[in-house]
């Protein structure tokens, strides 16, 4: 009988080692898929970054592009030494961004994209910036009633005057391939000689 056993153990052998192969085998094949996911949603969350940072800088633009306007209103339509002095602010044409604030040119043939207004440096990137005249409007009440939102029946009888903007900014990240374009609507209430 233990010469029976001894036979059926040396027919088993190489067994052990087979299994042993297939579940490293089976482990490796999941360490490589799960090394594969993270390393793919580490590209997803650079690549996120990269385009969080061109809508915040485009957002930016937008704000800095308000602040010309605001500027330019206050300035009589023209552009304060604030704006042209500025090293990190490029203004394509002088002349055509104050036509296109005052509305002698509306929605000029310009873009955000192929022959902006003006460029603004933040921090070695460019943000691109398109403003646009839309249309005034007289608006009920006086213009600090306006600017405050307190329009309508039972307001005051000398209206000031709603200038409408179109502010597009524009910035591409070259080396990810990524660009954002944030547009806002902006309404300007004069109110002597500067926005409310």
């Amino acid at each position: 009988m233990l010469k029976r056993a001894s036979m059926v153990l040396r027919g088993e052998a190489g067994a052990v080692l087979i299994v042993a192969l297939m579940t490293v085998t089976v482990l490796a094949v999941f360490s490589l898929a799960a090394v594969m996911t993270a390393s793919q949603g580490l590209h997803i969350s650079a690549d996120y970054k990269v385009y969080q940072q061109t809508v915040y800088l485009s957002d930016g633009g937008s704000d800095f592009a308000t602040g010309i306007v605001k500027r330019a209103m206050a300035n009589g339509m023209k552009l304060s030494s604030i704006d042209t002095g500025n090293a990190n602010l490029t203004i394509a044409s002088t002349a055509n961004l104050e036509d296109e604030i005052s509305g002698v040119t509306a929605n000029g043939s310009d873009s955000v994209t192929a022959n902006p207004n003006a460029t603004v440096r933040v921090m070695g990137d460019v943000v691109s910036i398109d403003v646009d005249y839309l249309k005034s409007k007289v608006m009920p009440g006086s213009s600090t009633e306006s600017a405050a939102r307190y329009e309508g029946i039972g307001s005051g009888t000398a209206g000031g005057v709603g200038i409408y903007y179109k502010i597009d900014a524009y910035n591409r990240n070259v080396i990810a391939n990524s660009s954002s374009t944030v547009r806002i609507n902006f309404k300007c209430v004069e109110g002597g000689g500067r926005c409310l």
